[in-house]
């Protein structure tokens, strides 16, 4: 494509945005301003290659040199170039960010400044939430298989003697299980925080650091194309980036609606995070406290001082929708637990104080003075922890296979399929672009690796 084309689609792209900022429709003026900021080493580049144009030009024409001259034509040409595509910028990202948040994620009903990468902030945000609280509730359940299952239990015999009874059997598949979806989990945790960084990186130092090295570069014939992939990288990162991030949006909602409707969704599964209302509202902005008061602390890992009372509190103010609160989902959680979790834990409750109460009773029973017959009654006590506790076995692992499907499925999604897709887009889109914009194609090999 010659220089004219791809100025003339620069154009085009600047023309449909026209409409848009006339009509107050697209992402906010600060987040435009905030491009212009991060450009000004890239305008002080172009400056800087017009003033190396400008002396190859003095320098032809004191040496009388026709090669100095050339190069000093297309050192300005190129500069202007650059000029051009840097001062578009904004109106480009500003059309791109009003098509993806007002468009193609239009059901979600985000507010008419809704940009692209606070959208993809928070929505990176919240899966860091989903998956450090499935990790509680794993680690929970396991606590509950090595407090309950790990232990020997006795049994009365007859004639005073007890028989030890042990759950081992039980206890070493589940905490195999268990140990696999916490490492499944923790390597989600560590691939979502990569991309949070990720993001951080596009969004405020790409910029400033990619596009004035890749104008100076433009700036010589023999490190031109160098200049191309770094200029191509920078504006076609920043661009696409956080839009495959908010697209992913639309991929989830999708993919929670089908399931939630056939009912396959168990306890700690995307349902309960990922529907439309609470997604509009995680990522609608800054504008509801209570969420951001739980995103803050678990990005911090601050989990000590999370408290529900002041979530509630929080949820009130700002425009954070209906029933989004955290008892909202705690009580969603808890309906969504299936009976034999329900019986599990309640069985393991029950075994735990039926072997208190006979540990008191046979200390009651033996002391001087103690009486005979709560002996007897602590035999039973035990008789119906052991049953409690067997009961628990069973319970536990339909719910440890629950919870392994349910995470499993998520985790697939979430640190699997998407990343997968997002990398391959954001790939494919910093090549196209700078091929076709800028005339450079780019080695996917060195791409992926410099990702």
């Amino acid at each position: 494509m010659m220089m004219a084309q791809r100025i003339q689609l620069i154009a085009v792209a600047l023309l449909l945005s026209l409409p848009l900022v006339s009509a107050g429709i697209g992402t906010d003026v600060k987040v435009i301003e905030s491009i212009i900021s991060q450009s000004g080493g890239a305008y002080v580049a172009v400056g800087l290659s017009l003033l190396i144009a400008a002396l190859l030009y003095m320098g032809s024409s004191l040496f009388q040199d026709p090669k100095m001259s050339a190069q000093a034509k297309d050192t300005f040409y190129t500069s202007i170039g650059s000029l051009i595509l840097i001062a578009s910028l904004p109106a480009i990202y500003f059309f791109t960010s009003t098509i993806v948040t007002q468009i193609l994620l239009g059901e979600f009903n985000l507010p008419s400044n809704a940009d692209m990468y606070d959208v993809s902030a928070m929505f990176l945000a919240w899966n860091q939430v989903f998956l450090t609280i499935n990790l509680l509730v794993v680690t929970a359940v396991n606590f509950y298989i090595v407090q309950f299952l790990s232990g020997s239990y006795s049994v009365p015999a007859g004639s005073g003697k007890l028989v030890p009874i042990s759950f081992g059997t039980f206890a070493r598949p589940l905490m195999f299980v268990l140990g696999i979806i916490t490492n499944m989990l923790s390597v989600g945790i560590m691939l979502n925080a990569f991309q949070i960084m990720f993001l951080n990186f596009i969004h405020q130092s790409i910029l400033p650091v990619f596009l004035p090295l890749g104008v100076i570069l433009r700036a010589f014939t023999p490190t031109m194309h160098a200049g191309n992939v770094l200029i191509g990288i920078a504006i076609g990162a920043y661009i696409i980036t956080p839009a495959v991030f908010a697209l992913d949006l639309w991929i989830l909602s999708g993919i929670v609606e089908d399931r939630s409707e056939s009912g396959a969704w168990g306890i700690g599964a995307l349902g309960l995070f990922y529907n439309k209302d609470i997604l509009a509202t995680v990522v609608s902005s800054r504008d509801c406290p209570g969420i951001n008061y739980i995103v803050d602390k678990f990005i911090q890992r601050d989990y000590s001082i999370v408290d529900v009372a002041t979530i509630e509190e929080k949820t009130k103010e700002g425009t954070c929708g209906a029933g989004i609160g955290p008892l909202a989902v705690l009580n969603s959680t808890l309906k969504s637990i299936p009976p034999w979790g329900k019986v599990a834990l309640g069985s393991a409750g029950l075994a735990a104080g039926t072997t208190l109460a006979a540990k008191v009773l046979e200390k009651l029973g033996a002391s001087p003075g103690g009486i005979s017959k709560l002996s007897k009654f602590a035999g039973v006590m035990r008789k119906v922890s052991v049953v409690s506790i067997a009961v628990a076995a069973l319970t536990l692992s339909f719910l440890a296979y629950d919870i392994m499907d349910a995470v499993g499925t998520s985790l697939v999604i979430l640190i699997g399929i998407l990343p997968f897709i997002n990398l391959t887009i954001i790939v494919l889109f910093m090549r196209e672009f700078s091929q076709v914009v800028l005339g450079t194609p780019l080695n996917l090999s060195h791409l992926v690796r410099l990702i």
